[in-house]
Parts: C-alpha cells; structure tokens; sequence
C-alpha cells in the first residue's frame, strides 16, 4: 500500500499545527494584555497520548495543547473602616470623593492630614 507516513504534520489532518497556532495566539495575546504579569514565563505544552488494539495493529493518539499563561495583575485598593449606628461600613481612602469626607476630616473623626488618614482628633 502506498499510506502516508505519519509526521508532526500529517496527525489529525494537521491539527497539530492548527491547535499549536491557536495556542500561540492566546500567548501573545496574554503577553500583550496589560492586565497580565509581564514577568512570568508563558509556556505551550504539546501532548501525545498513544493507545492500540488488542493486536497491537491499530494505533489511536489523543493530541492536546496546554498553555501556561500569566496571571492577571493584582490590583491594590486601601480602604477605611467605619461604624456608623452599630453598622460596620467600608469606603475607599480618595479623599475627594464628594460628600464622603468634609475637608480635613474623614468618617468618625478621622483627620486627613496630606492624604494620610490618622487615629483621630
């Protein structure tokens, strides 16, 4: 018989290379996302599982990609907690915002003093 022999390319039609390019992709993607990590090491594991018959004539081989990519970036928020009438109430240090704090003061007596909240007055 005149069967084509199997190579990185011919397995699944070429599916390797497709789902080796979407994977790709997905990597670039993530290292141009300014959300993500940049420091970490993005990585496209490519596995081959083989299985045959009883007879050892037939070879099935599962193929699948896994990607490692970066996390998405951490995002920092300082927050003050108050109590208001037995009521526990959290609201976000920006001494700007309008009708939170009066000048110079933040919740409860606490004094703002060049955007540092400190114990009171």
């Amino acid at each position: 018989m005149n069967w084509l022999k199997v190579d990185i390319a011919t397995i699944a039609n070429g599916g390797v290379n497709q789902l080796f390019n979407q994977e790709l992709e997905e990597i670039m993607r993530n290292i141009r996302d300014i959300n993500m990590e940049h420091k970490p090491t993005r990585r496209i594991t490519l596995q081959f599982d083989f299985s045959a018959d009883e007879d050892r004539t037939n070879i099935t081989c599962r193929f699948r990609p896994i990607r490692k990519i970066a996390p998405m970036r951490a995002v920092k928020s300082t927050m003050v907690l108050t109590e208001e009438n037995g009521q526990l109430q959290a609201h976000t240090l920006d001494i700007e915002q309008p009708g939170l704090f009066t000048p110079n003061s933040g919740p409860q007596g606490l004094v703002v003093v060049g955007g540092i909240v400190t114990g009171g007055k």
